[in-house]
């Protein structure tokens, strides 16, 4: 009784909400009888949080790092990809590094994101430390490549550093090496 009962119950709603009565026009009659509304759909900026540095100042710090540390990198060709809220740049350091960034439309940074891959070898790790500590200092003022490498076993162990509103962080991505971030506090 209870299952005919809702089932009884739901075709006549049916039924109900279906029919239309003989004087009604239909929809497409009511539609073109009124006058038209223009509705402008407004796009909204999203607020990103950001390093509080553009791409271009980011980009002269971490070659003049590059520089003063004796480091045979500079980062001047970038491969750029559009985004719907954020692009983005790419550019390896080195064999084992690549360097990705986020900027906003306006070219402010907002992350900063090192992919490293070593073979195994000393000189493969001592080239990501390397890389790594140059990209993450670059994207804090007043952070020197030195200042990072004496944070580096923290970082690597899970820890999160504040380098004056911007956090550096890493994250052993097992088959896909260990990625170093910085991004706003």
């Amino acid at each position: 009784m209870g299952k005919f009962f809702y089932a009884a119950i739901f075709a006549a709603l049916l039924l109900s909400a279906c029919s239309q009565p003989a004087d009604t026009k239909s929809a497409n009659e009511n539609l073109s009888a009124t006058a038209p509304v223009v509705v402008e759909a407004k796009k909204k900026e999203i607020a990103t949080p950001d390093l509080d540095m553009s791409l271009a100042l980011y980009t002269r710090r971490l070659n003049r790092s590059f520089e003063e540390n004796e480091l045979p990198w500079y980062v001047n060709d970038a491969k750029f990809f559009e985004g719907e809220v954020n692009d983005s740049y790419t550019a390896p350091i080195g064999k084992y590094a690549v360097l990705s960034v986020s900027v906003t439309k306006k070219k402010q940074l907002v992350s900063v994101t090192v992919m490293t891959s070593g073979d195994g070898t000393k000189s493969s790790g001592y080239e990501v430390l390397m890389a790594a500590s140059a990209a993450l200092s670059a994207a804090a003022p007043r952070t020197e490549l030195k200042d990072v490498l004496n944070v580096m076993p923290q970082l690597v162990s899970g820890q999160s550093i504040d380098a004056g509103g911007v956090v550096f962080r890493a994250k052993n991505m097992d088959s896909l090496g260990l990625w170093f971030f910085a991004e706003p506090k």
